[in-house]
């Protein structure tokens, strides 16, 4: 059984574009890293939320494009 090299990577699951997920459950699903989320909005690329109150949701769909952004940087 390999192990994987972070602990982010380990939980990764489907991100369905037709769904919202909190801010910790789409960190938890992609594998990206809060740091790697402020690294790309420090070079133009922003992650769309959606503020409910106190808390922040991220679309499915904003979520997928976001990581095919990411990929390009």
């Amino acid at each position: 059984m390999s192990v994987s090299p972070t602990g982010y990577a380990a939980d990764t699951k489907p991100i369905h574009p037709e769904s919202f997920y909190p801010y910790a459950a789409f960190i938890r699903c992609s594998g990206i890293t809060k740091t790697r989320i402020r690294e790309a909005r420090l070079q133009g690329l922003e992650l769309v939320t959606v503020d409910a109150g106190r808390r922040k949701f991220i679309r499915g769909i904003d979520g997928i494009e976001f990581i095919e952004r990411l990929s390009q940087l």
